[in-house]
């Protein structure tokens, strides 16, 4: 008679554990939220008259640009963002015969850094979020090999991510 007690409060005991756990399933959450998501703006503007053409007679060519964090509404972008300069061409053998140099200056082009460039990149450079931040560039074309045959455009290309806060 005691096993049949026992057994019996066992299987309600195991019922009403069964019962709840089916009840928290089935529990619903109602009601509305709304998240904002922040708003990445990261431009490159030419500041420069002429452009990056390239011939074996090019020399002592600079070029000026700058990287903005706020678009031409005065948008400022809400995240904080790292990015990397890229140089480009149509022909990629290009920039190989090109002896040239980039640089990060002030608005006013009285101070330079030279900038480490490797495989035609720059390091990460991080731009703030949230107030308006520009950074002004040159570009420093020394010299072209003679006989190489270029006649080509250099384009620059930024390559941009995120920062997690």
């Amino acid at each position: 008679m005691k096993k049949i007690v026992l057994i019996g409060i066992t299987i309600l005991v195991l019922l009403s554990l069964g019962l709840a756990v089916f009840a928290k399933q089935k529990t619903t959450v109602k009601g509305n939220n709304e998240t904002e998501i922040a708003y990445p703006i990261l431009e490159l503007e030419k500041i420069s008259q002429n452009d990056l053409k390239i011939t074996e007679e090019t020399k002592d060519l600079d070029y000026y640009f700058k990287v903005k964090n706020y678009d031409s509404s005065n948008n400022i972008s809400q995240i904080q963002q790292k990015y990397i300069i890229e140089l480009k061409t149509k022909n990629e053998s290009s920039l190989e015969h090109i002896k040239y140099s980039l640089f990060l200056c002030n608005e006013d082009k009285t101070s330079e850094n030279i900038l480490n460039i490797e495989n035609n990149q720059t390091e990460e450079i991080t731009i703030d979020g949230n107030v308006k931040s520009e950074y002004y560039f040159k570009i420093h074309i020394d010299s072209v090999e003679h006989n190489c045959n270029i006649n080509d455009e250099i384009s620059i290309k930024l390559k941009c991510k995120s920062v997690q806060m």
